[in-house]
């Protein structure tokens, strides 16, 4: 049993279908009748018979292959790590040529309780208010839902727009 490819394959059908094996078997029988006659038709190719698929070349091979000559005006690139005097033809210095290492600024800054004299100051209000709800309304939910359940937050006026923005989808779904 564990070689037969075809008991292995009605069996999974079975588990898969949630049916009894007989059952499972009749399945494979008829898409393997369907599965004949589109290759006799020519619907379909034997799978031996499929074209394969050519190995991509690496890209340097991709590139010397091209319609285009190479421009003998552009600089050779640059060899990163090795000293601008070693002969690779670069005139820039490697260790300038690397980006700074920044870190995620979605990652610096700690999530915080609501913090102190977080108010709803003007700016604030008109974001609600130009989405057309009750910018007073909608900051006491947020506080108190802030509040209630601890919740904490990187930077609290984008969870304000956040807040506002999910109250109008919300309207609208009501609407």
């Amino acid at each position: 049993m564990a070689g037969d490819p075809v008991r292995l394959r009605t069996v999974l059908l079975a588990r898969a279908l949630g049916v009894t094996t007989e059952e499972a078997r009749t399945v494979v029988d008829v898409l393997d009748t369907v599965a004949t006659t589109l290759r006799r038709v020519g619907w379909i190719q034997s799978p031996a018979a499929a074209p394969r698929r050519r190995r991509q070349p690496p890209r340097d091979e991709q590139l010397s292959g091209s319609l285009f000559p190479p421009n003998p005006l552009s600089p050779s690139p640059i060899q990163i790590g090795q000293p601008a005097h070693s002969g690779s033809g670069s005139l820039v210095d490697p260790d300038l040529t690397r980006a700074p290492a920044k870190p995620n600024p979605c990652r610096t800054g700690r999530k915080t309780p609501w913090p102190e004299g977080f108010e709803l100051t003007e700016s604030l209000a008109a974001y609600a208010t130009r989405q057309g709800l009750d910018a007073r309304y909608q900051w006491g939910k947020f506080k108190a839902h802030a509040l209630r359940d601890d919740i904490r937050h990187v930077n609290w006026v984008r969870a304000w727009e956040y807040w506002v923005r999910n109250a109008w989808e919300f309207q609208q779904r009501r609407a």
